[in-house]
Parts: C-alpha cells; structure tokens; sequence
C-alpha cells in the first residue's frame, strides 16, 4: 500500500519486487507512525494488517538475506505470526530492548484471525448486520491494537520512536482508505435497510 512494483531485489528467490521507497525498508523491519497504522488499520477494515505483515517480512528478508517469501506468509499469517513476533522479539533484545509478551501477541492474533473466520463461515447469514458490524469495529481494533504494540518495539529499536520517516500518506494509501470506507460503508448500510424493512425473514443471532 506504500509501493508500485519495480525492479527485483538482489539476493533473494526473485520472485518479489522492490517497493519504490525504498527508504522505507532500509531497516531491519519495517517502519511506520502509530498514527497512520490506526487510520490505515481501522480505515481498511483491517485489510491494512496483511500489508503491515508483508512488509514486515520483505524488509526482514531484505536486510538478513533470509530465503523467506513474505507473500505467502503474509496471507497465511496465522502459521507464520509467531515466527514474525519471536524474530522482533530478538531482534530487539540483541539491541538491549524487548517485545514484551510476544507470545501472547501472536497467540491473540491467531485465536482473533480463527475466531472470525469460523464466526463468518458459521454464523456469517445469520448475524444481525449490527451486531457484524460491532464485531467487525472489534476485532479490527484489537488486531489494530496488537499491530501497535509490535510496531512501538520496531519503532523504538529502530531509533524513530515517531515513525517520522513514514508518517505521510500515500496515495495509494489514500486508495486503500477509499477502498475501505466503501466497505464500512456496506456494512453500516445493511444495519440501516434492515432497521428500515424490519429485518430479514430467517433467522438472526441477536
């Protein structure tokens, strides 16, 4: 969300591409403000968090040279946050730092990705469009919140407490925002038609 596709990295499986700032991964781990994680986070819906993994992945591998591919990882998070946490962890603690609880971060992360998911395949027809919402602003907050936590010990360690160096918002962050907005704004809108026709004739957990 921060990157157009350019030419290939050097030393890796060369099948992924280097973002056009490539300041951004000039650091062990990728680097952003607090700020624009919570909007990017909250405004996508958490779509914004598979990015954050990505990048975090594809900065990992570009500066230790690691054979990782930061794709799939990414998308198949649940299998691979642990390993992603546990390697910020250290990181940090080589520098006389910490990621506190990371452990508990990536399990939290895990429980909340199956949790949903198993909510949506289950439950998914059957939920009150308000109570989807509500639980979609939940979990996106607490996925936010985790995100937060592992981004302060990347952040700190990487000596831009701030996140000053990426801190402005692109315009395909600006795309990503509008792309989320229109599904908040689906989602709010399903509360609103049913409020208005009085519900759906099936079933609804309320």
């Amino acid at each position: 969300m921060d990157f157009q596709n350019t030419s290939p990295v050097s030393g890796n499986t060369g099948t992924e591409e280097l973002p056009d700032n490539q300041a951004l991964y000039q650091n062990d781990f990728y680097v952003v403000s607090p700020r624009k994680l919570w909007v990017m986070t909250m405004g996508t819906m958490g779509i914004y968090s598979v990015y954050w993994l990505y990048a975090q992945w594809f900065a990992h591998q570009k500066r230790t040279g690691e054979d990782i591919w930061s794709i799939p990882r990414a998308i198949f998070n649940v299998f691979f946050v642990h390993g992603l946490f546990r390697r910020v962890h250290d990181w940090a603690a080589e520098r006389g730092d910490a990621l506190t609880n990371h452990s508990n971060l990536a399990w939290a992360w895990v429980l909340l990705t199956v949790t949903m998911r198993v909510v949506d395949r289950v439950y998914g027809n059957q939920l009150a469009p308000l109570v989807d919402l509500l639980v979609n602003l939940l979990v996106t907050g607490l996925i936010a919140a985790i995100l937060f936590a592992v981004q302060q010990t990347i952040n700190r360690v990487s000596g831009d407490t701030d996140g000053a160096s990426n801190a402005q918002f692109s315009f395909a962050n600006w795309f990503w925002l509008f792309v989320g907005a229109l599904i908040w704004y689906g989602a709010a809108s399903l509360v609103f038609e049913t409020g208005e026709t009085g519900g759906s004739s099936g079933p609804a957990i309320i």
